[in-house]
C-alpha cells in the first residue's frame, strides 16, 4: 500500500515538474526591463556585444547630442546645421552660413508653402524647373566649408519657405 502511494506521489511530482518546465516564457515575449538606450547596436537585445561596444568607448570624448529629441535610434543623429524654416522670395537667393569647416556633408532641403490651411511640406520642383512657360523650383549650390546658397526661380509658387539640414560625414 505504501509502495502504491509513493509511486503515485512520484508520478504527480514528475507531472507537475514537467508542466513547470513547459510553461517557462519564451524569449520572444518582450522583457519589461529592456532599456533601448543601453542597446548600443540596436539589435533588440542588451547583451555582451553592447557591453563590448561600451567598453571600447570607455573614457573617450566627443560632442554630446540630445538623443531624446531623436527617438529613431540607429537613424540619423541631430544635424550639424539646421537653418530652420526661412522665408524665400521669388527670384531670391539666400546664403546660409554653417561654419562646419568641411564639404564632406549630406545636405537635405525641404520646402513649405502656405497656400493651404496647414503648411504643405514638400520637395516639388527640387532642383528647379525650366521650360518655355515656367521658371519654378528651388535648388542649393555653392557649398563651401562655411556656407551654402539656395536659389528660387522667379515664377515659382510652391516654395514660400526653405529649410536646409546638413550632416557631416566622417571619413571611413
Amino acid at each position: 500500500m505504501i509502495r502504491k502511494d509513493v509511486i503515485i506521489a512520484v508520478l504527480i511530482t514528475f507531472c507537475l515538474t514537467s508542466v513547470l518546465f513547459l510553461t517557462i516564457p519564451s524569449r520572444s515575449i518582450p522583457n519589461d526591463n529592456y532599456n533601448a538606450w543601453a542597446d548600443v547596436n540596436c539589435d533588440g537585445q542588451v547583451d555582451l556585444y553592447d557591453a563590448i561596444l561600451l567598453a571600447n568607448a570607455f573614457n573617450t570624448h566627443g560632442i554630446p547630442i540630445d538623443k531624446s529629441t531623436y527617438p529613431l535610434m540607429g537613424m540619423l543623429n541631430k544635424p550639424a546645421f539646421d537653418s530652420g524654416w526661412t522665408n524665400i522670395s521669388r527670384g531670391d537667393h539666400i546664403q546660409f552660413p554653417h561654419f562646419l569647416n568641411t564639404t564632406n556633408v549630406l545636405v537635405y532641403m525641404m520646402g513649405r508653402t502656405n497656400k493651404s490651411a496647414s503648411p504643405y511640406i514638400h520637395q516639388i520642383d527640387y532642383g528647379g524647373e525650366l521650360n518655355a512657360f515656367l521658371e519654378a523650383g528651388v535648388w542649393w549650390q555653392d557649398l563651401t566649408e562655411a556656407s551654402i546658397s539656395v536659389y528660387r526661380r522667379p515664377d515659382d509658387s510652391n516654395w514660400d519657405q526653405v529649410r536646409i539640414m546638413i550632416w557631416t560625414i566622417s571619413e571611413p
